[in-house]
């Protein structure tokens, strides 16, 4: 049975049952009778759909598909309608006063409404506060108050306008210039924006101002996105040590362990983070640590569970977009899926690294080696130290074994270690 048929079926009974259930609180005493036998028929037929919809799409299985459409609940919701459906039953059984015709109707129709109630109107209400919760503190926090242009930058920096989010920030360091928190998101966002020696700049000027955890770890971020790993590595510790809990405390140290080839010890500390204040982020780099190191079966453990995580960061804004899920999928071997999710990031940002270095990975396990090459160069104009990343790979090695390829890496290389060079010359310089 295909979740079309399923979903006719369940649209049918739930709106023929709420049309009979207003006509029969309305007094009709022939939609009175009607509607017991729709009372009466809710277990049975919620049972026969639960089953049905285990096997048209087994619940756990395929979670990282999209969906193209909107989706049935799962055969949870529709064991719990049919447990709904009892409960109403025993309900007019048991009372005397509920047996006859407009008790029926009362009990019945406010049964159906329920249940048409459960499956439109909560889950809408559900979908509106996941979409404005995670905002809604700073959205409040940047319309009054002295800070306002603080907040209203980071809301738009959430939100993408990036243009807007710098102009309100640098109006609000003008008035409060003791304020690390500014030029750390100022940072943030150059990081967007992929103006990574000036967000290390921004994230610098943070760390001058006061010496907190969120200053560290955004000047660590930059560090690593400029091939930096070991100076990064070393302000990514200190951060830990300040304060082990903070979201990417673990992320980005695991990160630069990994570009370090220091497997077990990024493993070790990725593994001991503790499980809420896991983002897709660090599992995805724990899936990778694994794999270099030649543990399969908990590479894909960890890109399954990255997977499943997406969702809920996306939602909540702790990853911009869909670059790193499209990345686990080519691990996990879902290739047309993968290219739907990179495809929708390149086209919000046609220089997004994750969604360039999905589109490399894809390319390179269909056997495209021109198309390969068009987004591995594509990459190392925005951040060659991602095209040095991508070609060391062992995934990638085989295409040093071509002339272009190996040019292309020594084009990164260079790049790579004249950007880590600024950035020690001016950390060494006199202040």
């Amino acid at each position: 049975m295909s979740i079309r048929v399923l979903a006719y079926m369940l649209t049918g009974f739930m709106c023929a049952g709420s049309a009979v259930a207003v006509v029969a609180l309305a007094g009709s005493p022939l939609a009175g009778a009607v509607l017991g036998v729709f009372v009466l028929a809710i277990p049975p037929s919620m049972l026969v759909l639960a089953v049905a919809r285990k096997f048209t799409n087994r619940d756990g299985q395929d979670l990282q598909a999209k969906p193209t459409g909107p989706q049935l609940p799962g055969s949870k919701m529709f064991l719990a309608l049919a447990a709904l459906g009892v409960a109403g039953i025993a309900m007019i059984i048991s009372s005397t006063a509920l047996r006859n015709e407009g008790g029926l109707a009362a009990v019945g129709g406010w049964l159906i409404i329920l249940a048409f109630a459960c499956l439109t109107i909560v889950p809408v209400a559900g979908i509106i506060f996941l979409r404005i919760a995670p905002t809604l503190p700073v959205a409040v926090r940047s319309l009054t108050g002295p800070r306002r242009r603080l907040y209203r930058g980071m809301l738009r920096s959430l939100d993408g306008r990036l243009e807007g989010a710098a102009e309100a920030l640098v109006a609000y360091e003008k008035d409060y210039p003791d304020d690390n928190r500014a030029p750390g998101v100022r940072s943030a966002v150059l990081v967007r924006q992929h103006r990574y020696e000036d967000a290390l700049l921004q994230a610098e000027r943070a760390v001058d101002i006061r010496r907190t955890p969120e200053a560290l770890i955004t000047k660590a971020q930059c560090l690593a996105l400029l091939g930096a790993y070991e100076e990064a590595l070393a302000e990514a510790q200190v951060t830990f040590a300040m304060k082990p809990d903070l979201f990417a405390a673990s992320h980005i140290p695991g990160a630069a362990l990994v570009e370090l080839r220091l497997l077990d010890e990024a493993i070790s500390l990725l593994e001991g983070e503790r499980r809420n204040r896991r983002t897709a982020a660090s599992l995805f780099t724990l899936a990778e640590a694994y794999r270099l190191r030649g543990s399969r079966a908990d590479s894909i453990k960890a890109y399954e569970q990255t997977v499943k995580l997406m969702p809920l960061n996306i939602i909540f804004r702790i990853v911009p977009n869909e670059g790193l899920w499209a990345c686990a999928l080519v691990k996990l071997g879902n290739l047309d899926k993968a290219e739907k999710r990179a495809t929708a990031t390149l086209r919000a940002d046609p220089t997004d690294l994750l969604g360039l270095h999905a589109r490399a990975l894809i390319e390179m396990r269909r056997g495209d080696r021109d198309q390969l090459e068009e987004y591995l160069r594509r990459l190392l104009n925005v951040r060659p130290a991602s095209a040095v990343e991508a070609l060391i790979d062992p995934d990638f090695t085989p295409l040093l074994a071509e002339k272009r390829f190996r040019e292309l890496l020594a084009w990164a290389l260079g790049a790579q270690r004249q950007a880590r060079e600024r950035v020690l010359a001016r950390s060494n310089s006199p202040a």
